[in-house]
């Protein structure tokens, strides 16, 4: 028997493989059910309903500042907003809508990640929040 040379050519198969991670997740883990968050990724409509509801508690929350800066009974707490509203009223309405349609058009983009959904619920609970306070100043003053 003849023993012939080693023709192999190129790097040694018997090197020792080096792993490589690339995370290709969006922050969904497929093996666990989270109702809320999946609903919202999944289902379009749910997430469109949630936008339409959050731009209309930020419509209904600029008349009612804008209600209460006519009675005289507040002022603007938003600084930014304060002193455009200095300005022109008008243009801080606009301005209001503006900034909340442009927030409500990154959540839809980025609806495929968990972190800017969690946002989505978190702001239409602020705008609960300070609805209720609006509506309670107002009921407390007798305005309502």
């Amino acid at each position: 028997m003849e023993i012939r040379p080693e023709h192999r050519s190129g790097k040694d198969r018997r090197v020792a493989r080096h792993y490589r991670f690339f995370n290709r997740r969006s922050g969904f883990d497929r093996r666990k059910s989270d109702p809320l968050f999946a609903a919202l990724r999944d289902s379009r409509w749910v997430l469109v309903g949630l936008l339409v509801l959050l731009n209309v508690m930020s419509l209904a929350d600029g008349l009612l500042t804008a209600f209460s800066l006519w009675l005289g009974i507040a002022k603007e707490g938003n600084p930014v907003l304060g002193s455009i509203l200095g300005a022109s009223p008008l243009l801080a309405a606009w301005f209001k809508v503006a900034v909340m349609i442009v927030v409500s058009y990154g959540i839809w983009r980025g609806r495929r990640y968990r972190a800017v959904l969690v946002l989505a619920p978190i702001t239409l609970a602020i705008y609960a929040m300070v609805l209720g306070y609006h509506l309670g100043s107002l009921n407390g003053l007798g305005w309502l």
